[in-house]
C-alpha cells in the first residue's frame, strides 16, 4: 500500500466516524473512537506487513549475478536472475579457516541431493572439497563451495580447475553480495566475449587478465548454481571444447 494510499484511508476513517458520531451521545462516541483506534491500528500493521514482504522480495529476486571488468571498464551480467538451491538438512558446516572435506563427485551428489557438471575428460576418482557455511543470525546453510582444482590435467602446466557456489534459499544478503559483482577478487580482468556451451546449452562469461593472458576463465549459472572453470595454458578455443563437455 502506497504511503497517499494509506493517508487517504486514515482520513476517510475520520470523516466516517465523525459524521456518525454527530448523531451519537458521548457513551456511541467513545465506542466509535475505540472501533476508530482499532481500524487504523489494523491499517497500519497491514501495510507495514505488505512493505516486509515487498522488500523481502526485492532482497531474494531483484538483483543479478554479475561479473565487473576494471581492464575494459566494463560489468556483463552472468545470468539474468539470482539464483538459490533448496539444500537438505543437517549439511555439515565448517568454521572459519576449518578445511573442506574430501570427497568423490557420486559421495558429494548423494550428501547434497542434486548433481553437478561433470566432464568425460575428468579423472572417475578426482576428488572434490566441500565446504559450508552457515548464515550470521541462525543456524541455517547460507552456502556451499565445491572446489576440485585438478578437475582436468593434460600437464603439470596445462590444467582446468573447477569450482561451485550454490546459495541456500534461507541465504542473508552478506552471502549474495559478493556474486553481484563477482566472487573474483583479481584486479585487471578483461572480458573477451560470452559462449553457448554445446550440451548443456549455459551462457558462460569468458574472461581473461591483463598480467595473467594464459589464463582463462569461464563463469556461468546453471542448474541455479555459480560455476568458474579456470584454465592454465588453454587457448580459447581448447577451453570452449571443455566447456562443451560439461554435463
Amino acid at each position: 500500500m502506497k504511503k497517499e494510499d494509506l493517508s487517504a484511508a486514515i482520513s476517510y476513517i475520520d470523516v466516517k466516524f465523525i459524521c456518525e458520531a454527530e448523531k451519537c451521545d458521548m457513551k456511541t462516541l467513545k465506542i466509535h473512537k475505540t472501533k476508530m483506534l482499532r481500524f487504523v491500528i489494523a491499517a497500519i500493521v497491514i501495510c507495514l506487513l505488505l512493505s516486509i514482504t515487498a522488500f523481502a522480495g526485492i532482497t531474494l529476486t531483484g538483483w543479478k549475478p554479475s561479473i565487473i571488468f576494471d581492464g575494459n571498464n566494463t560489468q556483463v551480467d552472468v545470468s539474468e536472475e539470482g539464483f538459490f538451491k533448496e539444500l537438505p538438512d543437517n549439511l555439515p558446516v565448517m568454521e572459519l579457516a576449518e578445511p573442506g572435506i574430501s570427497m568423490t563427485k557420486s559421495e558429494l551428489e548423494e550428501l547434497l541431493g542434486f548433481s553437478i557438471l561433470g566432464s568425460e575428460l575428468s579423472d572417475e576418482d578426482i576428488l572434490y572439497s566441500y565446504s559450508a557455511y552457515r548464515n550470521f543470525s541462525n543456524s541455517s546453510v547460507a552456502r556451499v563451495d565445491i572446489m576440485c582444482p585438478e578437475f582436468i590435467s593434460e600437464s603439470a602446466t596445462k590444467y582446468i580447475s573447477m569450482s561451485v557456489g550454490i546459495l541456500s534459499a534461507d541465504a542473508e544478503p552478506e552471502f549474495i553480495d559478493p556474486f553481484k559483482v563477482g566472487p573474483d577478487a583479481a584486479g585487471g580482468k578483461i572480458y573477451l566475449e560470452n559462449y553457448c556451451a554445446a550440451q548443456s546449452g549455459f551462457d558462460a562469461v569468458i574472461y581473461t587478465y591483463e598480467d595473467m593472458p594464459s589464463w582463462l576463465a569461464a563463469v556461468f549459472v546453471y542448474d541455479d548454481m555459480y560455476y568458474s572453470v579456470d584454465s592454465r595454458n588453454y587457448s580459447i578455443e581448447e577451453l570452449k571444447a571443455v566447456l562443451d563437455t560439461l554435463k
